[in-house]
């Protein structure tokens, strides 16, 4: 495992958000607003494939972002099998656990660095800054929005509509993270709507 320090200096408000507009614009790293608003200590870990950033039952220490790479949540069910939470690609934040310890595991799919800054500091700055608050607010409420959008689709489409909706939704954020995407997936698309 690789490790890097970055500090992130602390920027006056006025300059992390120049336009009252950026703070709902879907560009925003909320992260890096998050660790330069509060001054945070972010540190930067690598990991091989298959290698377990954190596991099912561990405390939650730290909130961790992608940089590179991919990552999947996962349950281990009783009988072996692998229950997956979500696949998180460059950009997203996970490990943002609501108790005291992880409910899933979280492995490398491939070679990945992770962000990372420690739980306790991020309450910290979120009760003492406003800018920290919105912006983990804005992170929790596009993980449920997420939840929310999957729980649906579990619930009303067929198996196959299940698994081209899995496809093109992976298309579209490996798309934007600049990965790998489709070339079909516009037609894959319009042919599902139909």
């Amino acid at each position: 495992m690789h490790t890097q320090t970055i500090t992130a200096p602390a920027i006056p408000a006025a300059k992390a958000f120049p336009t009252p507009c950026a703070r709902t614009a879907p560009t925003v790293d909320q992260f890096r607003v998050i660790a330069s608003c509060a001054g945070m200590i972010a540190s930067e870990f690598s990991y091989r494939k298959d290698e377990e950033i954190y596991g099912d039952g561990e405390p939650c220490e730290y909130v961790y972002q992608v940089v590179r790479g991919a990552v999947r949540t996962y349950k281990l069910l009783t009988d072996g099998r692998r229950q997956i939470g979500a696949f998180h690609l460059p950009g997203d934040v996970f490990g943002l656990d609501a108790g005291s310890t992880h409910r899933l595991t979280a492995e490398a799919i491939t070679d990945t660095t992770v962000r990372l800054v420690k739980r306790r500091s991020l309450e910290a700055a979120a009760g003492s800054n406003v800018q920290v608050a919105h912006s983990l607010w804005t992170l929790t409420s596009s993980g449920l929005r997420h939840a929310e959008d999957h729980m649906l689709l579990l619930g009303r489409k067929t198996a196959m509509e299940k698994v081209a909706t899995f496809l093109l939704e992976m298309d579209r954020r490996l798309a934007k993270a600049g990965m790998m995407a489709l070339r079909c997936a516009a037609a894959t698309s319009a042919t599902i709507s139909a």
